[in-house]
């Protein structure tokens, strides 16, 4: 598994896009966050290997937040109102996600 701990957004959207490459074909993303605790972890699942991401991609003190995860996944290819719901429809301390692609 490839992993990357970081404390800002752009950051984090970097190493992903730097080494998407790595992890073969992306089959899914997976994503758990906990707010009372400030945990955010993002898996890239790939046809290789993982890539894990923890911080950074949503963690609302940290660069963009949520914006962040949104529009990766878009650039992803993960469609628009699939992100919507998965980066911004939950407002629970815990919540968690996985996207098939």
């Amino acid at each position: 598994m490839i992993s990357f701990v970081t404390g800002t957004t752009p950051e984090a959207i970097a190493f992903v896009k730097d080494n998407l490459k790595r992890i073969g074909t992306l089959e899914s993303i997976s994503h758990e966050r906990n707010r009372r605790e400030m945990y955010y972890k993002t898996i890239f699942h790939g046809t290789e290997r993982e890539m894990a991401i923890f911080g950074g991609l949503t963690s609302g003190y940290a660069g963009s937040g949520p914006d962040g995860l949104f529009g990766l996944l878009l650039e992803l290819g993960v469609p628009e109102e699939i992100a919507l719901k998965e980066v911004y429809g939950e407002v629970e301390e815990e919540y968690s996600f996985e996207i098939e692609l």
